[in-house]
């Protein structure tokens, strides 16, 4: 079962049941604000008195726009040479001259141990190079580590991929069977052909006039492999592509990104920081996670930081190959402020701390916890570990571990100093609390265009404010219990944002917002979550889904359509709201009929501003003719609907309000009981004919709501 506590419908509202459709919650009198993630601040470099300013060009030569060997290795010895001066020195500043710096595969030399320190880029470019398929798995491009108090600011990184790209935007050229379809590549970036090797995954992209991004259609199986088909020298060259099975089937000429990388090689990395800003860095692509990392950090921001294309090549169809930001097993306490991630192969941030499932109890006091490897969900002697039962209850027992030994074959031999419950199921969830991705602020930042979802939540304590969301193939935003990711986020509040045409893969239908878990329990899992003044746009599924909540409260937030011209179906029947007799004069009655596409089917719906919109038939002639009015201006059950001139009433004002995948369209005009009728198919029919009417609303009964299109 699922549960809900704590919360209270209002009218038009379902239950808080996964796949519910909520338009408004309320909590009851007694609920608990989210705590919230308190005061967060990022303490500045303090350098000594007299610490030096340096450059690196006062260490070695650098070599700008130059990618041979001999220039990446130049650059590799003459920066590392510059850092390692900055922390014998106890330096201020290093400053990095503009320019285009190219570095071997093992990446850019990285910072380690500095403290009350800047790292000065000023706008340079710095280029991995790795040769064609040899990317180490998990290796980054840039690391920082054990760093305090220091910043580090303005530059580039990116992938060279003339070397080795990323992804293909191929076109599809003819569809053979279940597991063959051929291609072409016309927008690739350098000249070597697809190989077998570390082979991803594709999905369908689209031109967006500046870059290409996630397009409606599907996915595709992962593990490709793509064999030339075309005669060397051939433009543009062909390739046959072969999936052991796949999701759907492509269509011709349809565009599609054939990633061939997901976490080999990531971008910046990071642990073990303790008040660190990274301030103006943009990573313009990679193979893997742009900025990962967050390990045993605490106090530390990314401050109008980007995931963003390359602007000298726009038409790369692919920014990271994995997150966009992606911060585990962390001490908590960050900040996200004005950052711009999109184009990315997966979540635009991920939020997560470490778990694992399933045991075999070995002692009173001992345990294995199995599915446990090391760089996922690690233990060591001192961590505080907690035993959930399956179903995500608590079983009451939290103890700190005495010993830990990793076994090298992904489980650890565990001893606790207290004793084991008895009868411990061997499927327990261990949550090490030792990791708390915790109090964060996540302000002013624009998610977009990216394969998976926008935000993913598995932290605690946060605020998500005045963030814009858009077009991100899966949720908007998910807040949710995933072993081994983390466990039971609550005390978040999420105000003042954008989520505008989610679930671009599913053409807009599913949620824009997701809470829950993958199991059925009767334990609310997610408490204290709080949404409020949120605007919902271009967007025709489930606004939001909960399962397992308690005080999950929404307030104030609304769901717009944007001003444009539309057809209106009835969702029962998909038959369309007509004008009689393809009229448009004064009087003419609005009926249901068979979709033809004509203008006496169309609709001008434009927002009036004050939560109302007026509906106006298409003319004859293409211009915005009459309003959709309520005859005689009457409010009650069974008012005829109408065409009539403008006049700006009441009765020409109508609420457009999402139910489920569909809409509720309601008069601004009010009975004497204080409600609003809606549009309504008379006698409860959707079928061909019927006029339409104004009636009480029914709970989405008979032919009372409708497809907006």
């Amino acid at each position: 079962m699922f549960s809900i506590q704590d919360v209270r419908k209002t009218k038009r509202c379902l239950p808080l049941l996964l796949l519910a459709s909520v338009e408004l919650w309320t909590a009851q009198a007694n609920a608990a604000v989210p705590a919230g993630p308190g005061s967060i601040v990022i303490a500045p470099p303090a350098p000594a008195a007299g610490a030096p300013n340096l450059s690196v060009t006062s260490y070695g030569a650098l070599s700008n726009g130059t990618n041979t060997t001999a220039a990446q290795t130049t650059n590799a010895n003459t920066l590392a040479a510059a850092i390692s001066a900055a922390e014998s020195q106890g330096a201020a500043v290093l400053t990095m001259p503009a320019g285009t710096y190219y570095f071997n595969g093992h990446g850019i030399p990285g910072f380690n141990g500095l403290h009350d320190f800047t790292f000065e880029g000023n706008g340079a470019t710095l280029i991995v190079s790795t040769p064609e398929d040899s990317p180490s798995y998990g290796w980054p491009s840039l690391n920082i580590t054990h760093c305090t108090r220091c910043v580090f600011q303005h530059f580039q990184v990116d992938w060279d991929w003339a070397a080795a790209p990323l992804a293909y935007a191929a076109t599809v050229t003819q569809v053979i069977d279940n597991n063959n379809f051929d291609v072409t590549l016309p927008d690739t970036p350098g000249a070597s052909a697809p190989p077998t090797f570390n082979a991803f995954d594709t999905y369908p992209i689209s031109w967006n006039g500046q870059h290409y991004a996630v397009a409606q259609g599907g996915d595709v199986y992962r593990s490709y492999t793509a064999t030339r088909t075309s005669a060397a020298g051939t433009s543009p060259p062909t390739y046959r592509v072969s999936f052991p099975s796949y999701w759907y089937s492509p269509t011709v000429g349809q565009t599609l990104c054939m990633r061939r990388y997901d976490y080999q090689h990531h971008g910046v990395t990071y642990d073990n920081l303790h008040n660190v800003t990274f301030n103006g860095i943009s990573v313009y692509s990679c193979a893997g996670m742009a900025f990962l990392g967050g390990e045993d950090s605490d106090h530390w921001q990314l401050t109008e930081c980007k995931v963003t294309p390359n602007p000298a090549f726009p038409k790369r169809p692919l920014t990271s190959a994995g997150d966009a930001c992606h911060i585990a097993k962390s001490q908590g306490y960050f900040r996200l402020t004005n950052c711009d991630f999109g184009y990315q192969g997966d979540d635009c941030v991920n939020l997560q701390d470490s778990s694992s499932q399933g045991v075999a109890v070995t002692g009173a006091n001992t345990l294995t916890a199995l599915n446990s490897p090391y760089w996922q969900s690690p233990y060591a002697a001192g961590d505080s570990v907690e035993l959930r039962n399956p179903d995500l209850s608590p079983t009451g027992f939290t103890s700190t571990l005495t010993g830990a030994a990793y076994n090298g074959n992904g489980s650890y031999s565990l001893t606790f100093t207290q004793n084991l419950p008895a009868n411990l199921s061997s499927n327990v969830i261990l949550v090490n609390h030792r990791y708390n991705t915790s109090h964060y602020i996540i302000s002013g930042c624009r998610f977009h265009d990216n394969r998976a979802r926008g935000l993913l939540i598995q932290g605690s304590y946060g605020l998500v404010e005045n963030n814009t969301f858009s077009r991100n193939e899966d949720e908007a935003m998910r807040i949710c219990t995933d072993v081994p990711e983390g466990f039971a986020p609550h005390d978040v509040t999420i105000q003042d944002n954008v989520f505008d045409s989610p679930q671009v893969n599913s053409g807009g239908q599913g949620n824009a917002v997701y809470m829950g878990t993958g199991v059925n329990t009767s334990y609310a899992i997610f408490q204290n979550i709080l949404f409020q003044n949120n605007s919902f746009t271009n967007f025709a599924g489930t606004r939001t889904s909960l399962n397992s909540g308690s005080n999950v409260t929404e307030q104030g937030s609304t769901s717009a359509i944007p001003d444009g011209v539309y057809s209106i179906f009835a969702a029962t029947t998909g038959n369309v709201l007509d004008c009689y007799g393809a009229w448009s004069s004064n009087g003419t009655i609005i009926d249901l009929w068979t979709y033809s596409g004509n203008n006496n089917q169309r609709w001008s719906i434009y927002n009036l501003g004050n939560g109302y919109y007026s509906i106006n038939t298409i003319n004859p002639d293409g211009t915005v003719g009459r309003s959709l009015d309520c005859t005689g201006a009457s409010a009650n059950d069974g008012t005829q609907i109408e065409l009539w001139d403008d006049n700006g009433n009441s009765n020409q004002q109508w609420a457009i309000t999402p139910f489920g995948a569909n809409y509720e369209i309601s008069t601004a005009g009010t009975k004497a009981d204080g409600s609003h009728d809606v549009l309504d198919g008379y006698g409860c029919s959707g079928a061909v004919g019927t006029s339409i009417d104004l009636w009480s609303w029914g709970g989405g009964d008979c032919q009372q709501l409708w497809q907006v299109r």
